[in-house]
């Protein structure tokens, strides 16, 4: 369960209970535990831990403990700390009722951080979010745009299913592993008899398909991913590619030297001519999401430009109209770092992406996907200047 921070987090003593802080008619549960807390009561998590601890289920979640997670169901509390009028037809923030001290503060910006908020809790949910509204008008509000299932609009929603379009197909492991390579590639070509998934960020390539998550054991999508190849890759090199810890620090010294030395360098959001010493090198996806140093998510970038990006995720619409520049930053990585940026390419997008002659948009397409499942996994705030 999860709620906005409409109610005040108390501090805790070791000796006691947590308090039941989110009090709703007889409805009273605490929050998780304060991330500052060393000392807390038998059987308590501590607040990195209450996401996926059987303990944590006593206690509600806000913004900063769920994001970043995913469960199967959510629960979300709508607060009170922002309202839908249908008289005046318009949203109103009420920083009143709001507890959250960094978001009581931003001047301007409380009703947008508001709605962010619940963004964020309502995407939390794989298969299903529940929302309990404190304001009736609100609810009334999401449920006039709620497309509620019936036998007729199901029927009208499935037929809107375009394949490779806006949905992808839905597989079980078991079921590729009793095809050869040629007739996993028949199925596609030919077109898809099974389930398809809805999804944003389309058109997609056609070799794209969906995995069902409990069927997606790493190592069974190791040998899966081996017998695909037609071993031009073995189970063990894709496990370790599986396994492998991401980056914990932002490594972009390859990036900064290029750019440095070259006099033709300009800014990849705005198009602006960069100095050779003062400019930033940003994480297209970003590192906070990602942990990835990858050559093909590395841009130059004015710094003023990247203090306003911070951890969003450009708009797709925006992405299009930077695409010949993004291009052409990683024209420049193939020249220089040909070896490196081939095989990052290679591992993100496909392997012998670089050997056909449509490969920046090949890449470009893989790369646009990418940031589209990002920001709908994750919640994350899109961005153009």
């Amino acid at each position: 369960m999860t709620a906005g921070f409409c109610w005040e987090w108390s501090k805790h003593n070791s000796d006691h209970a947590l308090n039941d802080d989110v009090v709703i008619g007889n409805y009273k549960r605490p929050w998780n535990a304060r991330h500052e807390a060393v000392r807390l009561p038998k059987g308590v998590p501590k607040a990195q831990f209450w996401a996926h601890d059987p303990n944590g289920i006593e206690q509600i979640g806000c913004v900063y403990t769920a994001q970043g997670f995913e469960f199967d169901y959510v629960g979300v509390i709508f607060g009170n700390d922002i309202s839908y009028s249908f008289e005046d037809g318009k949203w109103t923030g009420h920083p009143g009722n709001s507890k959250d001290p960094v978001v009581r503060g931003a001047k301007g910006k409380f009703s947008d951080l508001v709605k962010n908020t619940y963004r964020v809790l309502f995407s939390r949910g794989l298969k299903g979010c529940y929302v309990y509204f404190l304001d009736k008008d609100t609810e009334k509000f999401f449920r006039s745009r709620m497309d509620i299932p019936t036998s007729a609009s199901q029927k009208t929603r499935e037929e809107q299913i375009q394949p490779y379009v806006n949905a992808l197909p839905l597989v079980r492991i078991q079921d590729l592993e009793n095809m050869s390579f040629s007739d996993w590639r028949a199925q596609l070509e030919e077109g898809w008899r099974g389930e398809h998934m809805r999804l944003a960020g389309g058109p997609f390539l056609h070799d794209r398909f969906l995995v069902r998550a409990e069927d997606a054991s790493i190592l069974r999508w190791a040998e899966l991913s081996e017998k695909l190849a037609r071993q031009s890759v073995t189970s063990g090199q894709v496990l370790a590619l599986l396994l492998e810890e991401p980056s914990p620090v932002r490594n972009v010294y390859d990036a900064i030297q290029l750019f440095q030395n070259s006099e033709d360098a300009s800014c990849i959001w705005t198009g602006e001519r960069l100095q050779q010493r003062g400019f930033d090198i940003d994480h297209a996806i970003p590192f906070s999401l990602w942990h990835n140093n990858d050559l093909w998510n590395l841009f130059p970038v004015k710094s003023s430009i990247n203090q306003l990006k911070k951890d969003k995720l450009p708009s797709r619409q925006f992405l299009i109209t930077r695409k010949n520049a993004i291009v052409g930053i990683w024209e420049k990585y193939s020249i220089t770092y040909p070896e490196r940026f081939r095989s990052e390419a290679d591992t993100f997008a496909g392997q012998l992406l670089l050997k056909t002659d449509c490969w920046p948009d090949r890449l470009f397409s893989v790369f646009a996907e990418a940031i589209e499942i990002t920001a709908i996994q994750r919640g994350s705030e899109r961005w153009e200047p």
